[in-house]
């Protein structure tokens, strides 16, 4: 039965194998008293544990279930559908979560959207268990991903809330996280920016404070989740991570006069400091074609009082852009940016 079994590379074996129900016999394998005898007597030490060994119970088993994963395994590539119905129909059995679990980390195409429904359910992630190696959820989550970036997104958004929620001046990615994260953003830049946009959007609304905006009578205002005073050189650093990822995006897109000069529609009268930070990075690129919008982005930050605030990258940032631009203007624009 087993060379039967392992040699199977057929749609239509599979489905012989799965209508006789041979599956089911050996996921409900059950002990006899053959196997109590058996583990009787190696107890007392009558005979040794490698003895007999087509009686040891916990072995047997073993070997049955490894023989429907090799099968599974052998035959998901065309036969993947009859596969998942099958789990439909077997059982609770006390080794279904491990069984189901190696199943799926042997899957490479996840187009089938029933593989979703057993990731779902035999897959849960428990943030809160901080012992738990998630190194197999993140890794099948990046193959699922290239047929179902919605589903990761759905899945990674709370993942991702959840860190920032941490009392601490640094939060970090997992490297399982960080590894994950890039290759998202490989295969589906524009996807994952519009993902991590959102992300950022929504954390900086609920991270606000003005700091020494408020004594310069400024309606800007910082991020505490963003912030400069504790910057790490660490690739896993999370607000870096995030913050770096939007940028490069959007000065990656600097030719694009389009899509940029949309972003600035969008960003240009934040008062989020560290959305302007990602917009000017963005205009820096290529100031030439950006003239306009550099000139008024100066005057929305004059008027805000933001060239007033403390020397912070900010600050920084926005003598570059006027620094890089500057030769771009009529010397009456000049003369209105210098006396800025």
């Amino acid at each position: 039965t087993e060379i039967f079994i392992i040699s199977i590379f057929s749609k239509g074996c599979l489905a012989f194998i799965l209508n006789k129900n041979i599956p089911l016999t050996y996921f409900t394998y059950e002990k006899k008293w053959k196997n109590n005898l058996y583990e009787n007597l190696i107890t007392k030490k009558i005979i040794k544990p490698e003895k007999a060994s087509k009686f040891n119970y916990a072995k047997q088993k073993d070997i049955r279930l490894n023989l429907i994963l090799r099968l599974y395994i052998n035959n998901a590539h065309k036969g993947l559908d009859l596969i998942l119905d099958y789990f439909d129909k077997v059982p609770d059995f006390s080794e279904k979560q491990h069984f189901t679990n190696r199943f799926l980390t042997n899957i490479e195409e996840w187009e089938n959207s029933k593989l979703l429904k057993l990731f779902d359910t035999y897959f849960p992630f428990n943030q809160d268990d901080t012992k738990k190696d998630h190194f197999w959820h993140y890794q099948i989550l990046e193959k699922i991903f290239k047929k179902h970036p919605e589903y990761v997104f759905e899945k990674l958004k709370p993942i991702i809330l959840k860190c920032f929620d941490e009392n601490s001046f640094t939060i970090n990615f997992s490297h399982d996280q960080v590894s994950l994260f890039e290759k998202m953003n490989e295969s589906n830049p524009d996807g994952t920016f519009i993902f991590f946009f959102m992300i950022f959007n929504e954390i900086i609304e609920d991270s606000k404070y003005t700091g020494s905006y408020d004594e310069i009578n400024s309606p800007l205002y910082k991020s505490s989740k963003f912030s400069e005073l504790f910057e790490s050189e660490i690739k896993e650093n999370a607000d870096d991570f995030i913050e770096n990822l939007l940028t490069e995006y959007i000065k990656s897109r600097a030719r694009d006069k389009k899509y940029l000069k949309n972003f600035f529609k969008e960003n240009s009268k934040s008062n989020s400091v560290s959305h302007l930070k990602i917009l000017i990075l963005g205009l820096s690129e290529i100031p030439l074609l950006y003239k306009n919008e550099i000139f008024e982005l100066i005057n929305i930050i004059y008027v805000k009082n933001g060239f007033n605030g403390i020397d912070d990258k900010f600050q920084l940032y926005l003598r570059n852009l006027i620094s890089k631009s500057f030769y771009i203007y009529s010397e009456d624009d000049k003369i209105k940016i210098a006396q800025i």
